[in-house]
């Protein structure tokens, strides 16, 4: 279980005279850094206490081949586009996804995971494109059957990496929440996902 001097270590002691307070940047951007290193379930810092949720996707920075999909723990639709595992332009680790459009453009890779009614989730991953065209993102229901967050383009179309981050609610009844990113919705161009994460919100107790 992460300690105050993780995290302090983390995110960087304070200058003096300055308060450092659980907030909504260490929620969104230092949270899921150390979930990764020990699977988070629990913390306690700065006088107050949280409960946290586990990584909820597997293989989340596309390190790992699958047979017959391309990324392990992921499910690839190509269509007549083209899925691959990038090697060079990577925002972290040895791999990223390259999801290349083709004439339906509906080229994409899914991954669903557990959830429980109510509860909040934060969504947040890296991205680029190959020259001037985003990719899209959404979350789907899968026990309803219904969008949670429609498809959506990432609003990246830079060949830089850069963070998109996005909190939902699982709805009513909803035990199982797909996450979809899509190829841009343009023919032949190409956008890169890497070090995706899907974590329960944090519940102060």
């Amino acid at each position: 279980m992460p300690t105050q001097k993780s995290i302090m270590k983390a995110i960087g002691r304070p200058r003096r005279g300055k308060v450092l307070v659980a907030d909504k940047k260490f929620h969104a951007d230092i949270l899921p850094k150390l979930a990764l290193r020990g699977r988070m379930t629990g913390s306690e810092g700065f006088g107050k206490r949280y409960l946290y949720g586990d990584e909820l996707l597997l293989n989340p920075g596309f390190e790992d081949a699958g047979d017959p999909d391309t990324f392990d723990e992921w499910a690839d639709t190509a269509g007549d586009g083209a899925i691959a595992l990038e090697e060079t332009i990577i925002h972290g680790g040895a791999a990223a996804a390259k999801l290349t459009a083709g004439a339906t453009v509906n080229t994409c890779i899914t991954q669903a995971v557990t959830v429980v009614p109510g509860k909040t989730y934060q969504l947040s991953f890296w991205t680029r494109s190959g020259a001037a065209n985003a990719g899209l993102y959404g979350v789907y229901d899968v026990t309803n059957s219904a969008d949670i967050i429609a498809a959506v383009t990432t609003g990246v179309s830079g060949i830089v990496y850069t963070k998109v981050s996005k909190s939902f609610v699982a709805p009513v009844d909803c035990v199982s929440a797909r996450l979809d990113l899509w190829c841009p919705a343009v023919n032949t161009k190409i956008a890169y996902f890497d070090d995706i994460h899907l974590i329960r919100t944090p519940q102060e107790f």
